[in-house]
């Protein structure tokens, strides 16, 4: 095991004592903004309020694009309700002894001890909840660990390569995960929407509501296979109002986009600092041990891309430069993405207990009516990391983004008449039959796979009667 860290600018946040909701002790913040939009909370069990320190400084100019903003100038009008969203980034690391298992403690109880004074909405665990996924112990401790937040926050979980049986190795199974984590866990809540493709109970969709919006949230295995991606289009296809978030295990990378680069003795950790050069992104590429699933980019062009309603992607799992990378993306229909890569298992100490906090905030953009803002914490420490990669902000029009949908021809609806029924199904038939039958591809295109063929059928015959 090989730790590497980066160098990191923090705030260390304590309770007030006057009730003003500042703290009169910060640690040094050279180069940051004291106008920070920054959280006063107490080392332990402390209710941390929103607030904006006081100070000057200058900052980068926002865009009307959607690009990311300099979080470090920002003070939101705070009268409308804001919402949170937790993403737990790679906890494999805190079952490793029973001295880091308390990190996951920390993360847990600071989520139901905050849920109120963040209005925290839904948490999202990135995959790796385990780092040996044959070992029934440490499945035992992160039961233990996420079960405090039942009944307390909507939450989902999904595999990452070391929860499964083998690590990296999809046909070794996921007894263990599906034992602790799979559809029973979750069944009984009305926000939770099942799991799949078919039997499967690797992946599975939530559903929650926050400042007056109905949202999505797919939570989707490493490196999604194409039935997963085929299934999770359907229950897109079912829930075409809503704004999606959607949660995978591996899909950017801070490292190398184009070639794994495990194994290479250069680019063994900080690709940078050993001399090769950094190309993150999107992956090219796939390590499951068979070659069995989608990169990054794969799961973009088939899934996101073309999908209106998907604004977020959120993600863990590689760490080559310090485990932090955000891109912005346009979308077929030209509207704006969000991808977000979080992971510190390769921190140093008490450096990888730390989680990503994305707080919605109405009436709070300089450049477009809202924000959205990105803020990495460590519960253990009660600090914010403030540099430009772990604090940052996305401008932009909640009304607009989240009235996104997709098409108002549904894929399937090939006929064009309001509905998926058999003369659908008849029509992309006779199309495959003949290809002077006309039609328009992209609905016809049901899996968003790229192409017209027969597993189209299969999916438009699945969703008959649906619209």
């Amino acid at each position: 095991m090989r730790f590497n860290s980066a160098p990191s600018q923090w705030v260390r946040v304590t309770g007030d004592t006057d009730g003003s909701g500042r703290d009169g002790a910060s640690a040094d913040t050279t180069g940051i903004s004291r106008r920070s939009f920054v959280r006063i909370g107490a080392t332990a069990a402390g209710v941390p309020l929103l607030a904006s320190a006081t100070g000057g400084g200058s900052a980068t100019e926002p865009n009307t694009s959607g690009a990311v903003t300099d979080a470090s100038d920002t003070e939101p009008d705070t009268a409308g309700e804001q919402w949170t969203v937790v993403a737990l980034p790679d906890t494999q690391y805190f079952t490793v002894n029973d001295r880091w298992y308390r990190f996951a403690i920390d993360q847990v109880d600071w989520i139901v001890e905050n849920a109120d004074a963040e209005n925290i909405v839904f948490v999202t665990h990135e995959g790796d909840i385990v780092n040996e996924g044959n070992d029934p112990t440490k499945w035992v401790w992160m039961d233990a660990a996420l079960s405090e937040l039942d009944g307390v926050v909507p939450y989902s979980t999904l595999p990452g390569n070391h929860d499964y049986a083998e690590t990296g190795v999809r046909r070794s199974g996921l007894d263990a995960y599906t034992t602790y984590f799979g559809a029973s866990r979750f069944d009984g809540y009305e926000w939770f929407g099942g799991t799949g493709p078919g039997d499967e109970e690797a992946n599975s969709y939530q559903l929650f509501s926050a400042g007056g919006y109905d949202f999505l949230h797919l939570a989707l295995e490493w490196e999604p296979r194409d039935v997963t991606l085929q299934w999770a289009q359907s229950v897109l296809n079912r829930h075409p109002e809503r704004p999606t978030l959607l949660t995978t295990h591996s899909y950017l990378t801070d490292g190398n986009a184009e070639r794994d680069t495990r194994g290479d003795e250069e680019a063994d950790g900080d690709e940078e600092a050993d001399g090769g050069e950094l190309n993150p992104g999107r992956t090219r590429y796939v390590q499951e041990a068979d070659g069995d699933g989608n990169g990054g980019e794969a799961v973009w062009r088939k899934l996101v891309e073309p999908n209106a309603q998907v604004f977020a992607v959120l993600c863990g799992h590689f760490h080559e430069n310090d485990g932090e990378y955000h891109q912005t993306s346009e979308n077929r229909d030209g509207l704006t993405v969000y991808e977000l890569l979080a992971n510190y298992q390769a921190r140093e100490a008490t450096g990888f207990d730390r989680l990503r906090l994305l707080t919605f905030v109405p009436d709070g953009g300089e450049d477009a009516p809202d924000r959205i803002e990105v803020h990495t914490y460590s519960p253990h420490l009660a600090e914010y990391e403030v540099n430009a990669d772990s604090h940052i902000s996305f401008d932009l029009d909640f009304e607009d983004r989240f009235s996104a949908s997709l098409p108002s021809r549904s894929p399937g609806d090939v006929d064009g008449d309001g509905d998926v029924d058999d003369d659908d199904v008849e029509l992309v038939q006779r199309y495959l039959a003949d290809r002077d039958v006309e039609l328009d591809r992209d609905v016809a295109d049901a899996n968003r796979d790229g192409e017209v063929d027969i597993t189209d059928v299969v999916e438009i015959a699945n969703e008959r009667g649906s619209r």
